[in-house]
């Protein structure tokens, strides 16, 4: 338990040590420090990481490359994560969204066209229903 502590007070007075050097406060610093993680700083900064796209752009290796340990660097992906949501996972929540809207709207046109237009439609309307369960799943 001393051991750990002292590691902490270490890194704790290192990062203060690293913030009291800097002039400029960038975004990459403002993120390292709400994931306290501050000890880094300077090795981003070497390894040419000077603003969060940067970041957000390199891979645990690319950081591990310019010599941030490997636990740490997964700590960072993790936290770009929760900071900024995959856009590709929204696009794709997008077309999910889509692809129900226009199957509501069909089903609901043929059950009405079904209910109130021509009764021979209602078998229709339940082969459609069933095409549109299996292109949902």
């Amino acid at each position: 338990a001393t051991a750990a502590a002292e590691t902490a007070k270490t890194a704790k007075q290192e990062a203060e040590t690293v913030a009291k050097k800097k002039i400029v406060y960038t975004p990459v610093d403002s993120f390292l420090e709400k994931y306290q993680l501050l000890t880094h700083t300077d090795t981003l900064m070497k390894g040419g990481v000077d603003c969060m796209e940067v970041l957000r752009r390199m891979q645990t290796q690319d950081l591990e490359r310019i010599g941030i340990p490997a636990g740490t660097a997964i700590k960072i992906q993790l936290a770009l994560r929760n900071e900024c949501p995959n856009p590709t996972n929204t696009h794709t929540h997008n077309i999910e969204t889509l692809r129900l809207v226009i199957s509501f709207s069909l089903w609901a046109c043929l059950l009405f066209a079904a209910l109130y237009v021509d009764d021979h439609l209602l078998s229709f309307f339940l082969f459609f229903s069933a095409i549109i369960a299996i292109w949902l799943v």
